[in-house]
């Protein structure tokens, strides 16, 4: 990932979404960084540190960035970044999830189809039509989970739920 890049996407795309005057607006905003939040997923958590701290500064130097929220994105950026959990407390919650999702998968097993049906609702009709065409072809479909998000996989397309 080039972190450089990806700040000034995120930039424009918070300014964006902050200046954004209508319901349109804020929409496609929320499109943009919907898709920016796809290879910080897949990043090295050296990457996510460099970004995030270069992230807040950058948002702090753009006069377009109010005061309140380049401040919340420095708080934001400290506590979660600054201040993340070494690797024994993400191996102790790693193995807290893995407990959790046995002990509710047979509870929430039938509530995942309209749980799913929600969450694509809100998704790009054209990216809904390609995972459609690709089931359609037997493709089967996988969910992934990724650093606190789900995916919906179907051969090389892939949505956030």
């Amino acid at each position: 990932m080039d972190v450089d890049a990806m700040v000034g996407k995120w930039v424009d795309a918070v300014a964006g979404m902050t200046l954004a005057h209508s319901k349109d607006e804020v929409d496609r905003w929320e499109f943009v960084i919907e898709e920016l939040l796809t290879p910080l997923l897949a990043a090295p958590v050296r990457q996510i540190r460099l970004f995030w701290t270069e992230l807040a500064k950058r948002l702090e130097a753009d006069r377009r960035i109010p005061f309140f929220l380049h401040t919340a994105f420095r708080a934001w950026s400290k506590v979660m970044i600054e201040d993340a959990p070494d690797e024994g407390v993400l191996n102790l919650k790693t193995k807290l999830a893995e407990e959790i999702a046995a002990l509710v998968e047979q509870d929430v097993k039938g509530q995942l189809p309209e749980a799913i049906m929600r969450a694509l609702q809100w998704r790009p009709a054209e990216k809904l039509e390609a995972i459609k065409e690709e089931l359609k072809k037997g493709t089967k479909p996988k969910l992934q989970g990724r650093e606190s998000c789900l995916f919906l996989v179907v051969g090389d397309e892939a949505v956030m739920l």
